[in-house]
């Protein structure tokens, strides 16, 4: 009854909605990915706070991580996961590369075009 009372945009949220829902399930992109955003808002300690997508809705990552993250260069993800363990000892599985996909801190190649100058996360590798 209420989704009659809203009508076609209460319809379209609807469908926005289980798009985003069915999204979280979706297997990882098979392209390559690269870094969208991710400004650093606070790094102390042995985790850092970035701003996504939203101010509001921080991600708080290793620091580690963090310094890797410029690595997503639009490289084959594998490779960028390889080199990932390899020099910095972190292993990236799929449920933390999806987490990275979800709050747009990567992106895959094809999705957007690449920004006019290296975003930066302002942590040094």
């Amino acid at each position: 009854a209420a989704l009659a009372a809203a009508g076609s945009e209460g319809e379209a949220l609807r469908q926005g909605a289980r798009a985003r829902w069915a999204a979280l399930d979706a297997p990882l992109p098979a392209g390559p990915l690269r870094l969208a955003r991710a400004d650093l808002v606070r790094g102390g300690g042995e985790t850092a706070r970035l701003r996504t997508y939203s101010g509001f809705d921080l991600l708080e990552a290793p620091r580690a991580l963090v310094g890797a993250l410029p690595r997503f260069d639009g490289r084959p993800t594998a490779e960028v996961v390889a080199e990932v363990r390899r020099q910095d000892g972190l292993a990236l599985d799929d449920q933390t590369l999806r987490t990275l996909l979800d709050f747009g801190v990567l992106v895959p190649v094809d999705d957007d075009p690449p920004p006019a100058s290296p975003p930066t996360t302002g942590v040094p590798r």
